[in-house]
């Protein structure tokens, strides 16, 4: 696997909170593209905005942050 085929792999994922999210809003704090939206008290990532960095994941406290 190439260095772009990592890099195309990463960009393809998608990151979604499970039903293990507690509301805390940490992953609202790293968030470089503010594409986290808590209105209805669980996370719910917009993809369409979403960098796929995974700043989210890394800093969930009960690791509610998963990729497909």
């Amino acid at each position: 696997m190439t260095d772009k085929d990592i890099s195309d792999e990463k960009n393809n994922c998608n990151y979604y909170a499970t039903q293990d999210c507690i509301g805390c809003g940490s992953c609202l704090s790293v968030c470089p593209q503010r594409c986290i939206d808590m209105s209805q008290f669980k996370a719910v990532i917009i993809q369409e905005n979403c960098l796929h960095c995974g700043n989210c994941k890394q800093i969930c406290p009960v690791g509610a942050i998963k990729e497909l």
